[in-house]
């Protein structure tokens, strides 16, 4: 018999919902960047939701942790990662997913990296239209007067930025 915690999925908008027990879930993968810069964090508002968030999403087909990371980050902010403070993921989240665009469950596994350094931007973001109606760099100093994602708070916090 199937717990009522391992039914419990959460939306975009953090909306939980419970799922039906015909229903399957697909395993997903995510990648994520977390990019510091002068006391600043750069962070995205989807179409979907009010909540601000760390750029990223899915990975594709046979596509690994890398690539998906600067695929999804160039899409979202216009940025071309150069280089990580370390090739691992510094935090890896496990979640009920979701999907409203898809009304589709997932097991999601994210993987947020630490990014050192981009190229200069030089695109606007591919994804501004479809998916993303906001990116900000959000100054680390009065962030908590935005509403963040739940996991942005989890990951700042691990960072060292605390918040109430």
């Amino acid at each position: 018999m199937q717990h009522l915690k391992e039914r419990e999925y959460y939306d975009r908008t953090g909306v939980r919902f419970i799922k039906p027990f015909f229903d399957s879930h697909s395993a997903r993968e995510s990648c994520y960047g977390v990019y510091i810069k002068n006391n600043k964090v750069l962070m995205v508002q989807s179409v979907r939701s009010e909540k601000w968030e760390f750029p990223g999403g899915g990975k594709e087909i046979k596509e690994d942790n890398m690539h998906c990371l600067k695929r999804e980050f160039y899409e979202e902010t216009g940025h071309k990662i150069s280089s990580l403070r370390r090739k691992e993921p510094f935090y890896i989240n496990e979640a009920n997913f979701l999907s409203d665009d898809l009304v589709k469950y997932f097991k999601s596994k994210q993987f947020y990296y630490l990014i050192k350094s981009c190229e200069k931007k030089v695109d606007k973001p591919s994804d501004t239209e479809n998916e993303i109606k906001n990116l900000q760099w959000l100054n680390l100093t009065n962030i908590h007067h935005y509403p963040l994602k739940p996991i942005s708070v989890v990951i700042l916090n691990k960072l060292g930025h605390c918040f109430v």
